[in-house]
C-alpha cells in the first residue's frame, strides 16, 4: 500500500492480513510532482513507479529500490511479465499543405521501449504512427496511423481563410495493434501486410472520471483476482450506498458469488489476489470522512479492516525536508491575517485564524460559525507548507473557492460529532 505523497510503502502477509515492514525510495525524485502524474505499474514480484515522463523510471521491490533508468522523456503506460512499456512522446508535426497531394512530412513508423527487470531498454519498432495506447487486463491496445493517408480541404470555419488559397492537411488510416502482456514482448509490432487490424472496443466508460456509479466496464472500479472479478460503484448518482459484487472468472460466464452493500462509504481503490479483495474505503465527510482499509473475502463472504495502518510511522522514510525559510515567522503571521476575518461564504461568520504548530507542520487553524450549526463552531484547518517545508507555490484562492463550496453545500461532519462545542471538518 503506497502513500498518497511520501516515497513509501507498506507491505502486508496477505494470509494472516498483518503489517510486515516500511519500504521506501527517498532517493528515487528529488521533487514533487503533481499526483496526477505519477504512473505506478504493479507486478507479481514489485512495481514500476514514474513521477514524470521527464523523471526516471524505477523499479521497486520488497526491500526498495532496484535500479532506476532514464527513460529519454518517454511515459510509463503498463507492464507485462518480462518489464515496463513506454509510450515515447514525439509531437506531431503542424502538416498543412498548400499542394493537395504534397507528401506528408512524418515517416509512418514510430516506436515503444521496453524496460526489463534488470533495467535492460529495448526500442520495439511499430508500424505506424502511434497515437494512442491502452492496456486493460493483460493487453495493450496500440492505436496507430498508417498508409494509404490523403489531404483534404481545411475547413476553418467562420475563421478567414488564410492568404494565398486553399490549404490540406494530412488524413492517415487507422488501425490497432494489441500486444499481450503475458508472454515476452516482441521484437517489433507489425501489422498484417494491407491489413487494417481493429477492434470493436467501447472506451467510453474512461472518459466519466467523476462518476461514480456502479460500471462493470469500468477499470477504475473493478480489480481482478485468481478466478474472483470484484466491481464497486454507487447504485446511482448522489446514492450514499456503495454496492460491491464478487463473480466466479470462469471464462464461460460470470457466476455471481457475493454482492454487499455498504453505507454511507465509497471504495477510493482496490486490488485482488486470489478470491480476496483489498479495498481502501473512505466514510462520508458526514460521517466523519475516515479511511480504512478493508479486506473482502468471497469465500466467507466477510468484511474485515486492517486496524494496522492507523498506527504505521513513515517519518524516518520521508523525502529530506528544505531548509527552513528564513522568513517563516513573518510568512506565517501574513498567511493568519489572510484568512482571519475573512468571510468566504454568506453562511458563515465570526472567522477567526491563528498558527498551529511550527515549520515544517504548522497550519492555519480557522474558526467559524454556520447559520446550519447553531450553537456550534467550525474548526478547518489549512497547511501553508508542502510535504518538503517549502512554501506554498500557489495562492490561497483555491482554498477559499473549497471552502466556499463546502459552506454552501453543508459538506461537514454529522453535529453529533462535535466535541465541547466544535465540529471538526
Amino acid at each position: 500500500m503506497l502513500d498518497a505523497i511520501q516515497p513509501v510503502a507498506a507491505l502486508f502477509d496477505p494470509a494472516p492480513r498483518e503489517f510486515v515492514r516500511l519500504v521506501s525510495w527517498p532517493e528515487m525524485a528529488s521533487d514533487l510532482r503533481p499526483r496526477s502524474r505519477r504512473q505506478i505499474e504493479v507486478d507479481e514480484q514489485g512495481f514500476w513507479i514514474q513521477y514524470a515522463p521527464e523523471e526516471p523510471l524505477g523499479r521497486i521491490g520488497p526491500d526498495g529500490l532496484k535500479f532506476a533508468t532514464y527513460t529519454h522523456g518517454a511515459e510509463l503506460i503498463c507492464c507485462g511479465v518480462d518489464g515496463a512499456w513506454l509510450r515515447t512522446r514525439n509531437p506531431s508535426p503542424r502538416d498543412i499543405s498548400r499542394m493537395p497531394d504534397r507528401p506528408p512530412q512524418q515517416e509512418p513508423k514510430s516506436t515503444l521501449l521496453h524496460v526489463d527487470r534488470n533495467g535492460t531498454m529495448t526500442t520495439i519498432p511499430v508500424d505506424g504512427i502511434v497515437w494512442h495506447t491502452q492496456a486493460e487486463e493483460g493487453t495493450l491496445f496500440v492505436s496507430v496511423h498508417h498508409e494509404p493517408w490523403a489531404r483534404v480541404l481545411v475547413d476553418y470555419g467562420d475563421t478567414p481563410p488564410p492568404s494565398g488559397g486553399d490549404r490540406y492537411r494530412v488524413v492517415w488510416a487507422n488501425s490497432g495493434l494489441s500486444v499481450r502482456l503475458d508472454t515476452p514482448h516482441p521484437n517489433a509490432l507489425m501489422r498484417p501486410e494491407h491489413i487494417a487490424t481493429t477492434w470493436s472496443k467501447d472506451t467510453s466508460y474512461a472518459q466519466d472520471y467523476a462518476d461514480e456509479t456502479y460500471n462493470e466496464a469500468h477499470l477504475r472500479k473493478r480489480a481482478v483476482g485468481h478466478g474472483v472479478r470484484w466491481h464497486w460503484g454507487r447504485r446511482a448518482r448522489g446514492d450514499k450506498h456503495t454496492i460491491v459484487r464478487a463473480y466466479a472468472d470462469t471464462g464461460t460466464g460470470p457466476e455471481l458469488l457475493w454482492a454487499n452493500d455498504i453505507s454511507d462509504r465509497r471504495v477510493m481503490l482496490g486490488t485482488a489476489e486470489h478470491h480476496r479483495a483489498w479495498l481502501l474505503t473512505r466514510g462520508s465527510t458526514r460521517s466523519g470522512g475516515r479511511t480504512r482499509l478493508e479486506v473482502w473475502d468471497a469465500d466467507a463472504q466477510s468484511v474485515s479492516t486492517v486496524s494496522a495502518i492507523d498506527d504505521i510511522d513513515i517519518s524516518a522514510h520521508r523525502w529530506p525536508l528544505r531548509p527552513k525559510p528564513v522568513d517563516h515567522d513573518s510568512y506565517a503571521q501574513w498567511c493568519v491575517t489572510f484568512f482571519d476575518g475573512t468571510r468566504f461564504a454568506d453562511q458563515v461568520s465570526d472567522v477567526r485564524a491563528e498558527l498551529v504548530g511550527d515549520w515544517p507542520d504548522g497550519v492555519v487553524e480557522l474558526t467559524y460559525r454556520h447559520i446550519a450549526y447553531p450553537g456550534l463552531f467550525i474548526r478547518s484547518r489549512v497547511g501553508i507548507y508542502d510535504a518538503l517545508g517549502r512554501k506554498r507555490q500557489e495562492p490561497f484562492d483555491w482554498i477559499l473557492t473549497a471552502l466556499l463550496e463546502q459552506a454552501g453545500t453543508h459538506a461537514y461532519p454529522s453535529a453529533s460529532l462535535a466535541v465541547d462545542g466544535v465540529l471538526y471538518a
